[in-house]
């Protein structure tokens, strides 16, 4: 992941302003696809630390969040890959908004059961 971060910061030095969108678009999906395994591990490791130290039934997120969380850019790209990981996760869409669509599972969904198991392993 830190190759990725490393990644998105040079590319931003490097790409000139007139071909910014189309070079950054292209790049961009090309180093999420090449990096798609270790993406989608680091979004399942964000996952369930939240389901674990959640209190409640249900968790929201949206794209925008989970790239904060994982300190990458806010791309439309990346964002579309990663909703991609999270509906392929369980995560249900709960509405399309003007900033993003709004995903989230709840306790009934087979990760949290499967997350909710292995904590509570641990603790005894």
């Amino acid at each position: 992941m830190k190759d990725l971060a490393r990644f998105f910061r040079e590319l931003e030095d490097y790409v000139h302003v007139e071909d910014y969108r189309r070079v950054r678009a292209r790049r961009i999906y090309e180093t999420v696809m090449d990096d798609y395994v270790q993406l989608r591990a680091a979004v399942e490791i964000v996952v369930t630390r939240m389901i674990r130290s959640s209190r409640g039934t249900m968790i929201t997120l949206t794209t925008k969040r989970l790239c904060q969380i994982l300190g990458l850019p806010h791309y439309p790209a990346l964002c579309s890959v990663l909703s991609a990981i999270l509906r392929e996760l369980g995560f249900k869409v709960e509405r399309r908004r003007k900033r993003g669509t709004l995903f989230y599972i709840t306790c009934e969904a087979p990760l949290w059961r499967k997350v909710k198991a292995e904590a509570v392993k641990v603790a005894t």
